[in-house]
């Protein structure tokens, strides 16, 4: 992945250190639709590095329409709501049901780990902390 977001990078002539390309794949989770409009964006300078690093709100912006259809596939499986808001509640891995953690990777929500999950890209942490009302108690 990372040699793969060099060549985009050079090929779009953006300056960009292997740290921070650490950090966007971190973002991202490393999906190549988001990765390929975070480069679009850069490229247009309707962003800056900077800001897309730090998950601000035009990041998030960026990326509405991905994370209202991440939010409302969600919303149709409430049993897993449980599981995917402790999972974004916590920065480490999170013991799933078999099943649950399954359907939440199938749905491109988590990472898995073995019978461990993670939140597959970090620009669902803020955006589902905001529509996820266990979150915030």
């Amino acid at each position: 992945m990372k040699l793969q977001c060099s060549w985009i990078f050079r090929r779009r002539r953006l300056r960009i250190t292997a740290l921070q390309t650490q950090h966007l794949i971190a973002l991202l989770g490393g999906h190549p639709y988001q990765l390929q409009l975070a480069f679009y964006y850069l490229q247009q300078q309707t962003i800056t590095l900077e800001e897309l690093l730090e998950n601000s709100a035009i990041a998030a912006a960026i990326y509405a329409d991905h994370l209202e259809q991440q939010w409302w596939s969600l919303q149709r499986y409430p049993d897993l709501l449980p599981s995917f808001t402790e999972i974004v509640r916590q920065s480490s891995l999170i013991d799933c049901e078999p099943e649950q953690a399954s359907q939440l990777h199938k749905m491109g929500l988590v990472h898995m780990h073995g019978i461990t999950a993670s939140l597959a890209c970090e620009l669902f942490r803020p955006f589902l902390g905001d529509h996820l009302p266990q979150i915030n108690s």
